[in-house]
């Protein structure tokens, strides 16, 4: 039987002898590899104003770090010991979005998300003072009604202030400033054919190997080669062609086309976008560079679906290539 209430005073007693029996709350990340990790917070509650507040303490370490920084979204989750009754919330951590998600209670009563309660447990092991805890307070108290009007109340944090929010978004800032370098240098669209070919080269060998994580290592790797190789006026596209004809083959020997559609697209993206490539290198340098522009928007067109589905490369590598992408695609077109 669910208890369907008008306002929070209504069930004050009944939530506050409900979160007493909370001690302890999960926190949820997952990493580059879509491999979950759980730990153990201390949830501590109080009203402000009349109204239910719920803090949980956790600190920054870098397993936390590295999760958030490929999957933003974290799950915390509290359940009494006695009872199977839970409640979770989820939240963008390190885009500095908040999200809120009532999963309800799994009991016969229905009662809000958050409240106050003592907590002598937190006190003793936690404290306000302690050096190895940072209280992640909230920026403020969401509320909304529920169906049948019972209330839902969710306290989210979010990094604030402009240096947090401008570390978030490196890939955006790095991919600007190597589109920059490379508009700077830029002899013609054509010039930029590599771009293309190096893009699509990276994400089938990411693919490939099917860890996302290091998709940063073969970026540096054949970043420094084309550019070593270049001041050495050595050509380098007979390996670069070679590599992904390698590439290719052992993806489908590897039965890179039965995994998930993203990952097995990066076969025809490379044959479609190094094709492109090539192309564009026959032609005349104007209608080579629209056509290199063309297959630069195209590319950031897929960096976006890989961004938004967390798959291929790590979305880092998704930000930087989609920005670095669509600024080049257009300032080819400009500048032609």
């Amino acid at each position: 039987m669910t208890l369907t209430v008008t306002s929070f005073a209504e069930i004050e007693s009944e939530f506050n002898a409900f979160v007493g029996a909370i001690a302890y709350a999960t926190m949820v990340t997952v990493d580059a590899e879509h491999r979950p990790r759980t730990r153990v917070l201390i949830p501590v509650w109080e009203a402000v104003d009349g109204q239910p507040r719920g803090w949980l303490a956790t600190y920054k370490t870098p397993v936390k770090t590295a999760h958030l920084a490929v999957n933003p979204h974290t799950s915390f989750a509290s359940t009494p010991g006695a009872s199977r009754r839970s409640a979770a919330w989820t939240c963008a951590a390190a885009s500095g979005q908040r999200q809120r998600r009532d999963v309800g209670p799994t009991g016969r009563t229905a009662l809000p998300a958050t409240g106050r309660v003592r907590c002598p447990l937190a006190k003793a092991r936690m404290g306000t003072r302690s050096p190895r805890f940072r209280t992640s307070s909230a920026q403020d108290l969401s509320r909304r009604r529920l169906p049948g009007n019972s209330w839902f109340m969710t306290q989210i944090s979010a990094p604030s202030g402009v240096l947090p929010a401008v570390a978030q978004r490196w890939p955006t800032l790095l991919g600007l400033a190597f589109a920059a370098l490379s508009l700077f240098d830029m002899e013609n669209g054509r010039s930029l054919a590599f771009v293309v070919f190096l893009a699509a080269l990276i994400y089938l060998g990411t693919a490939v190997l099917g860890k996302p994580g290091t998709v940063w290592a073969l970026f540096i790797i054949s970043t420094v080669a084309w550019v070593v190789l270049d001041r050495l006026e050595i050509d380098a596209w007979p390996g670069l062609v070679g590599g992904a004809i390698s590439l290719i083959v052992i993806g489908l020997m590897g039965g890179l086309l039965r995994r998930p559609v993203l990952t097995a697209a990066q076969v025809p993206a490379m044959v479609v976008f190094g094709g492109a490539a090539l192309l564009a290198l026959t032609l005349s340098p104007q209608a080579g560079g629209f056509l290199v522009a063309a297959a630069l928007i195209g590319h950031a067109v897929q960096d976006v679906l890989v961004w938004r589905a967390k798959q291929v490369v790590a979305r880092s590598m998704a930000e930087f290539c989609m920005v670095l992408d669509l600024i080049l695609g257009v300032g080819i077109v400009v500048l032609s």
